[in-house]
């Protein structure tokens, strides 16, 4: 796959269509698009290639000798598109501000003919530029999709307050389903509500075992998170909390004895991963990959809105045990001046970016022979595993590896990072695993760091990422009871 796409720029290169480019990023330079902003995009099974923006559609069409035919689909202006989904050769699907269309081509010529409205029921008809109130989707293969709408503000506790225009008849700014994520059956009418309590989500994507992953730029942990979607979970906002369901009467209690007792919000769910600054500043685009060198279950990859960097979560575990740790992935001066949208080709092993002048391809290098495969806490010890045996001269020094933590409370900011070292490590035998027993008086949730930067294998190669970030919950020790001294009054209340 990665020479097919390779032969397609060489393709667009011969006919003078591609822009010179660091080996990583391939520029897209296609007519009538020229430095446009592209908010969303599409790559298809079939691998055509979809890019959406304000000022209109691009289709791209696998040519039988390679490359690609690009065509203005539709040039009537869209309203900020958000996602966009190529249906068939007479249809495609976009998701605008108001409304989820579908343009459709019935003469076959590469030209949209008619736009549909498919639902329009979130009320929401404009929004300022940039303030992340137009919504955000997933398209599923089955036919159904999933919406996501930021809160009222559109992010969470006010960290960032946006005043809210007047309102008057031609605008409304809270849409039906403020903080929620909204299934929308195939039929385009018949909508539930899946989660709630988000802030600002920018982007969805799909897992390869049908998992949902939720990237909210605007959490309550104080740093933008990736979550994995859990069906009627809350996720912090208390915007929108009466927009869950009501939990099920419990076995053996009538409805009036449960009334008696004042029900509690739920536990807000506990991020897959965090985002602090340094690795994403102002996440904007979601989408998983299976790299030439990702972990076991894949790598999410994010898009950075304010410039030209991508980060990397490297995912672990399974189903619902499935754990995250962000990094540093790739940043490059052809991704700039910011990232909107994400696309996986169809085999994950590289990516459509709709970019905020044109949109890219970009395409990784050779795997490094030295990479992370695991990186979990596990009972108050931090487990490393690398792909190869580590150098003798890192494991002699490995006391001297750093440890950074960020103590999270919900809806304040993590402010600057706390130094921590390691109190004690074990080298594994085989030489390619590190664990560090944690230090006591660890916040309940923190955010840790991990700093390999002197990281070597046997055979002299560097870890491919140096810098890993990862969310983690401690259990707090059990509490035990002063035992009396003798001849004390043991009714006597402490």
């Amino acid at each position: 796959m990665l020479r097919r796409i390779l032969s397609i720029f060489v393709y667009l290169a011969v006919h003078g269509t591609v822009l010179a480019a660091p080996p990583e990023v391939a520029r897209l330079a296609v007519t009538g698009l020229e430095n446009q902003s592209v908010t969303a995009v599409d790559w298809a099974p079939d691998g055509n290639l979809a890019l959406a923006g304000p000022a209109g559609l691009w289709l791209g069409k696998s040519a039988p000798t390679g490359g690609h035919i690009w065509q203005t689909y539709w040039h009537d202006g869209l309203n900020r598109p958000g996602a966009v989904l190529l249906q068939d050769d007479k249809a495609t699907l976009v998701l605008q501000t108001a409304e989820l269309s579908r343009l459709i081509d019935w003469n076959a010529d590469g030209t949209g003919d008619l736009s549909e409205v498919v639902s329009s029921s979130w009320g929401l008809n404009v929004g300022p530029p940039d303030q992340g109130t137009a919504p955000r989707a997933l398209f599923r293969r089955d036919g159904s999709t999933l919406l996501a709408f930021a809160s009222a503000a559109g992010n969470w506790a006010q960290r960032n307050p946006v005043p809210l225009p007047p309102k008057d008849e031609h605008f409304t700014w809270i849409p039906r389903w403020a903080g929620c994520l909204v299934l929308l059956a195939k039929d385009g009418r018949t909508t539930s509500v899946v989660a709630a309590g988000f802030s600002q989500v920018t982007a969805l994507a799909s897992g390869p075992e049908g998992q949902v992953f939720v990237l909210d730029a605007h959490s309550p942990w104080g740093a933008p998170a990736v979550y994995q979607l859990e069906v009627n979970a809350w996720y912090g906002n208390p915007e929108s909390l009466s927009q869950l369901p009501p939990p099920a009467t419990a076995k053996g209690k009538t409805k009036s004895t449960q009334a008696k007792a004042a029900p509690g919000p739920p536990s807000a769910q506990f991020p897959l991963a965090l985002l602090p600054p340094s690795v994403c500043e102002h996440p904007s685009s979601l989408a998983w990959v299976r790299l030439p060198g990702s972990g076991p279950n894949g790598d999410l990859i994010i898009g950075d809105a304010s410039g030209g960097r991508l980060a990397r979560v490297r995912l672990y575990g399974e189903g619902d045990h499935l754990k995250g740790c962000a990094g540093p992935w790739l940043s490059s001066s052809e991704l700039a001046p910011g990232i909107n949208a994400l696309a996986p080709s169809p085999d994950g092993a590289s990516l459509l970016a709709g970019l905020k002048s044109g949109a890219g391809v970009v395409l990784p290098t050779e795997p490094a022979a030295f990479h992370l495969t695991e990186l979990e806490i596990r009972d108050g010890w931090l487990e490393c595993h690398f792909s190869s045996p580590l150098a003798q001269e890192v494991i002699d020094k490995a006391g001297d590896w750093p440890l950074a933590q960020w103590p999270l409370v919900p809806g304040r900011n993590p402010g600057e990072p706390q130094l921590v070292r390691s109190v004690r490590h074990i080298i594994e035998p085989e030489g390619t695993g590190v664990s560090f027993l944690l230090p006591p008086g660890m916040p309940p949730q923190a955010l840790l760091a991990v700093d390999f930067r002197s990281l070597r294998s046997g055979s002299g190669d560097r870890l491919q990422v140096s810098q890993f970030f990862l969310s983690a919950q401690f259990t707090e020790p059990a509490r035990t009871a002063p035992t009396p001294a003798p001849g004390a009054d043991s009714a006597k209340k402490p």
